[in-house]
């Protein structure tokens, strides 16, 4: 068995691993991964290339953009039927209709939304920014910052409700689970997990 997680749900991970004592090989996707889903299977490549596994290959995150199509598993491939990460994290929950999730792995990231923003107002000036990030969020009338329930910092709740008077958005809170990533390691892929066979092309759907 191989664990293989987004870089943006390590502490999940580990969180799932500790709760179900079950501790198999680890490796991480770097983080372009999760804004780049078509350089997936590159960087699944390049992690397999550096050691001796065997599956069957899991692969924890939501994979948005279809970045897994036509990619050839060496192993047994198995991974959630989650469209992105927060319903990953929010499961059995579902998501909110116009709430945009927030996690604090993902504003700690290079490409969190308040370093795009900042990139935004040095290219085009603060005014014009708001301006763009307005229309960016017409839909939403939330955010949600998903938390660790083990950890919970209050720095990562002080960057979303900053951002979400910067968007003049209400902010929300929920807990961030690992309920689906415990099925996933003890095997219990019945009903909320895609099972690809090895060595044959993921369906263009995922």
């Amino acid at each position: 068995m191989l664990f293989v997680t987004c870089a943006l749900l390590k502490e999940e991970a580990a969180l799932a691993q500790e709760a179900c004592g079950i501790f198999p090989p680890t490796l991480f996707l770097p983080e372009e991964t999760h804004g780049q889903p078509s350089s997936l299977p590159r960087a699944l490549e390049a992690l397999l290339s550096g050691g001796e596994f065997s599956g069957p290959l899991l692969l924890a995150g939501g994979w948005c953009g279809h970045g897994l199509a036509g990619y050839r598993p060496p192993f047994q491939l198995v991974a959630p039927r989650a469209s992105d990460c927060p319903e990953l994290l929010l499961f059995p929950e579902k998501k909110e209709p116009g709430v945009y999730y927030l996690s604090e792995s993902w504003l700690n990231s290079e490409n969190s939304l308040p370093r795009q923003f900042q990139a935004a107002c040095e290219k085009h000036g603060r005014e014009k920014a708001l301006r763009i990030y307005d229309r960016l969020f017409a839909g939403y009338h939330a955010l949600c910052l998903l938390e660790n329930p083990a950890r919970a910092p209050l720095a990562a709740r002080e960057a979303a409700l900053s951002l979400a008077r910067l968007l003049r958005l209400e902010l929300k809170t929920a807990p961030a689970g690992a309920v689906l990533l415990q099925k996933m390691l003890r095997g219990e892929w019945e009903g909320h997990f895609h099972v690809f066979p090895a060595n044959e092309p993921v369906p263009a759907f995922y």
